[in-house]
């Protein structure tokens, strides 16, 4: 073999290794005609921390995006830096003001990483950040906070699809008074799709957490420092009928669950845990794309990366859902997470 062709047989067998180990780099995959998507962030901790160049990728791929996908809203699901240090929500803020330069709409809760515990203290909520006074809570879209000087409890409304919309993001493990001002919101806004993204709700094997029940069979409970998942389904999810999603990070092991359970009033609500942390760099960029087909009813769920220009493609990181109807029941048990081993999920009714 003369030297050329073997150099170039060495990059073939080269790049086909490569190909079978991470696979070829694409782009984000087109949108149907008439949909609109929204963004899920999961926990950004260790980007804020470590990899900051990783979570500005994310937020400027929506904000190249914004019109090619139709982006009507993001919404971060907490854990927004890890040591809640000031150089991490300096990096926090400097990515996430990406979307404000390129006007994206986006709702954030704080999680427990983002708190002080014993004294709830967040540096959330000071104006140099996403407090009162920031480009974040100026936002057209955010209507309302919980309470005044605090912007970890809003809630945002919008309007995509022919529909109307509400974000309610509550802070990690909100008390009852937090409770009870979401159930007044969810109350004045009948005609809104409502959707509840907080840090904790849903667990890995695709059951809420519920304490009370399950105890520290499921770990990482929100339990003393306020309400678990299956409390605001008690007291807030279930009451209302417009309800539609339950957004969650939070949950190592595998870092996916799906639950579809009917509220008291018939309707389906979709409770749904992304948080990919446990991966190299962090989470390697990876965001949940929610793509709302023009039927009103129709959602495609994806978990791509614009760092990695990369999809996940198992069963429990691309899947559709009729947001009226729950999926079918799976026969296969969940499987048990050990440590922070990933375990395969299961979509469950509930």
């Amino acid at each position: 073999m003369r030297p050329s062709k073997r150099f170039l047989a060495v990059v073939f067998f080269m790049s086909m290794v490569m190909a079978g180990s991470i696979g070829w780099a694409v782009e984000a995959d087109p949108i149907s005609e008439g949909s609109w998507t929204m963004i899920v962030l999961p926990d950004t901790q260790h980007y804020s921390l470590t990899y900051p160049d990783i979570f500005t990728a994310q937020t400027q791929w929506i904000a190249d995006h914004k019109t090619s996908h139709n982006i009507q809203m993001v919404v971060h699901e907490g854990d927004i830096t890890h040591l809640k240090t000031v150089a991490e929500f300096d990096n926090a803020k400097k990515s996430m003001s990406v979307l404000d330069a390129a006007g994206v709409p986006y709702s954030m809760c704080a999680g427990n990483h983002d708190y002080k515990l014993s004294t709830r203290f967040t540096l959330f909520n000071d104006d140099a950040y996403f407090g009162p006074k920031s480009a974040y809570a100026k936002q057209p879209t955010i209507a309302g906070f919980y309470k005044e000087g605090k912007t970890d409890s809003s809630y945002s409304t919008f309007k995509a699809g022919g529909n109307d919309w509400l974000v309610l993001s509550l802070e990690y493990a909100p008390c009852d008074e937090v409770i009870a001002w979401a159930n007044g919101v969810a109350a004045a806004h009948p005609d809104h799709h409502i959707i509840l993204n907080t840090h904790v709700y849903l667990y890995c094997d695709g059951t809420r957490y519920d304490w009370a029940t399950r105890g520290s069979s499921q770990r990482w409970s929100p339990h003393e420092h306020g309400n678990d998942g299956q409390q605001l389904w008690d007291k807030l999810v279930k009451k209302h009928p417009n309800w539609r999603f339950v957004l969650n990070g939070h949950v190592l092991a595998n870092g996916t669950g799906w639950l579809a359970s009917k509220g008291d009033h018939g309707n389906v609500v979709h409770q749904i845990l992304a948080n990919y942390q446990v991966r190299t760099n962090g989470g390697d960029g990876y965001l949940r794309i929610m793509e709302f087909i023009s039927d009103g009813d129709t959602v495609k769920m994806s978990t791509y990366s614009p760092y990695q220009h990369a999809y996940l493609t198992a069963p429990d990181q691309k899947f559709t859902l009729r947001m009226s109807q729950l999926p079918p029941p799976t026969s296969k048990k969940p499987a048990k997470p050990k440590k922070d081993v990933p375990a395969k999920p299961s979509v469950k009714q509930g």
